[in-house]
């Protein structure tokens, strides 16, 4: 691979240098967690439509993730849970959550996530967490 090099990076650190080569690479920067919300639960930015569009473009390893969220809605839930849950453990969930958070900055223009996604600095990993606004809206689509 000309031009590559092949750097060993802590599995923590996987999203944040994702994150960093999607800005270098002129793509934006990755959005940072939802944070504002309507009353029915779902991030501000994010309406119904968008959360249907983003559900139908996802690849499995992201509707599978979003699927694990929606069914625990309000739960902090660890990147380490829902890898070993959804069967896409360290680097193959990091890797579909740095694709995806390209495709919501490029492809639906939104500066959040429609889940929360916090930093647990005393466990070194990633946590996650889903209204149950979103989770319905998630659930809808998904069908179950």
């Amino acid at each position: 691979m000309e031009g590559y090099v092949e750097i060993p990076i802590p599995v923590k650190f996987v999203p944040d240098v994702y994150a960093l080569l999607a800005k270098l690479s002129g793509q934006g920067e990755t959005p940072a967690p939802a944070s504002t919300e309507r009353t029915n639960g779902v991030p501000e930015e994010w309406s119904k439509s968008d959360l249907v569009r983003m559900w139908r473009e996802s690849p499995p390893s992201m509707r599978e993730f979003t699927c694990y969220l929606a069914d625990r809605p309000e739960q902090m839930i660890s990147s380490t849970e829902i890898g070993e849950a959804i069967n896409r453990p360290g680097l193959k969930l990091a890797g579909a959550l740095g694709a995806f958070g390209r495709r919501v900055a490029n492809r639906y223009s939104k500066e959040t996530w429609p889940f929360l996604a916090v930093w647990d600095h005393e466990h070194e990993r990633m946590g996650y967490q889903m209204s149950s606004g979103t989770a319905d809206i998630i659930k809808e689509v998904a069908g179950s």
